[in-house]
């Protein structure tokens, strides 16, 4: 985050003189009031659906709604019955009814005073990749709030999805006091919304320490800086940025696809290839078709592969191997049982840092990982590597063969080493879903508001 950055922020933290410390307190005492108030409302408001004040309402109380049916049942008094009562789920907009279970065991945990570890912590989720995975889709970034999610149910949080700023506002306002932290593709809008993030003239904000943003690349994209910076990655250990490391594991969808011994395996390698103009040689594809060819001629392998055209926009011509299967756009279970039975799985070049290669080793399959470019002077010098998945280019074989893109020699020799040296499931260490979930509780229980007062006085 920029100086100036960090300047704004305390201008509009520290307004006429009062401290920062002085103002949080403030600001605190404010939404305290203004959450009694809601909390006055919302009993007046049990009271009255209960029949309390209009008797006439207390037929309600029999009546038991059908299946089908979205109207409330009050039959148990219950505020959380009342309030969010579990409507039928949504295909369209599957997060509305996954809201209200939460919502619905949120409140009657607080009713009962039986809420578990984690329970009466929010977090806010209003990035879209959240919304588009509960929909079933599956690129890195819904992968990766796949994993989130998961991690959140496991350890207790409740947390809500947000279409959003103005929801996720009124969420925030809901309950400021008990949401942790908030999720978003773009805190940038956030923050320069005079009616969005906290300020002296907006004490109903939501504070800038809270904002994280849910990025896959290794830029900072929060005004915060990196820190606030969610990563798919450990961009700091890679040397090509600082961004939080939260990171994702994928053993859940491994585990539901049996593991099919190296024996009963079709002699295949799977070309790692969302799209046919991958194979273009405009995209700079890692390995021609000669060099594929060369391998076959080797070891007899057929290249498998789930590649459709995406657009008319993108120019020349995919040139594919000569022994190739292509099963055209596959959904993801499908696509797992596809990589499952081959023997390899080849990286192109793109796309760029994909969880695929974690699918692959986890369920038995080396990964032929391009090197883009290298030090001509000293090939073999990691640290001066552009791969195509720079996470594992630390590995060796029989787990990852590491080759510079072009290389016909080299590639037909990893073609060769991952045929004849199979490997049993395998998850590094941090993929891992318990690691996931001790880095994000780390995450959720950091006192962020200390943190970005000591980066911006530091700063300033």
């Amino acid at each position: 985050m920029t100086t100036g950055a960090y300047q704004n922020i305390l201008r509009a933290l520290q307004p006429e003189g009062p401290s920062y410390s002085s103002y949080g307190v403030s600001v605190r005492k404010t939404l305290y009031r203004s959450f009694f108030v809601l909390f006055v409302v919302t009993i007046g408001l049990w009271f009255w659906m209960g029949g309390v004040v209009n008797p006439r309402l207390q037929k309600w109380g029999h009546m038991v709604p059908s299946s089908s049916s979205s109207r409330p049942s009050t039959s148990t008094g219950k505020l959380s019955d009342i309030l969010w009562p579990v409507l039928p789920a949504d295909k369209k907009a599957p997060w509305v009814h996954a809201n209200h279970v939460m919502l619905k065991s949120f409140l009657h945990c607080i009713e009962r005073s039986d809420c578990h570890m984690n329970q009466t912590k929010v977090v806010l989720l209003e990035s879209m990749h959240f919304r588009f995975e509960l929909e079933g889709m599956n690129s890195g970034e819904q992968i990766w709030a796949r994993s989130t999610t998961q991690a959140l149910r496991n350890m207790g949080y409740t947390f809500l999805y947000t279409s959003n700023l103005p929801q996720t506002l009124q969420f925030y306002q809901m309950f400021p006091n008990y949401v942790k932290i908030i999720v978003t593709d773009n805190a940038d809008d956030c923050f320069r919304d005079g009616y969005c993030s906290l300020s002296a003239d907006n004490p109903a904000g939501i504070p800038p320490w809270k904002m994280f943003t849910f990025s896959y690349w290794a830029p900072p994209a929060n005004p915060l800086g990196d820190h606030w910076t969610l990563a798919p990655e450990n961009y700091d250990q890679l040397g090509i940025g600082h961004n939080t490391y939260l990171g994702y594991s994928i053993e859940s969808a491994c585990r539901m696809q049996p593991f099919i011994p190296h024996l009963e395996r079709e002699n295949q390698a799977y070309i790692l290839a969302k799209y046919m103009f991958f194979f273009t040689a405009e995209q700079e594809r890692a390995w021609t078709p000669a060099i594929y060819d060369a391998a076959t001629e080797v070891t007899g392998v057929q290249y498998v592969l789930g590649a459709f055209n995406h657009s008319d926009t993108w120019q020349g011509t995919p040139e594919l191997p000569s022994n190739h299967i292509n099963f055209g756009k596959i959904n993801q279970s499908m696509f797992l049982d596809k990589l499952s039975r081959t023997r390899v799985l080849i990286g192109l070049g793109n796309p760029a840092t994909s969880p695929t290669p974690y699918d692959a080793l986890c369920l038995g399959v080396p990964f032929i990982n391009p090197i883009g470019r290298w030090d001509a002077n000293n090939p073999s010098d990691k640290s001066a590597w552009i791969s195509q998945h720079a996470a594992l280019q630390s590995l060796d074989p029989p787990y990852v063969y590491n080759v510079r893109s072009g290389d016909l020699d080299g590639f037909v020799e990893a073609v060769k080493g991952a045929l004849s040296h199979p490997i049993e499931s395998y998850v590094p260490e941090d993929m891992r879903m318990s690691s996931v979930e001790r880095r994000l509780g780390a995450i959720l229980e950091k006192d962020w508001e200390h943190e970005a007062t000591f980066q911006a006085h530091d700063s300033h």
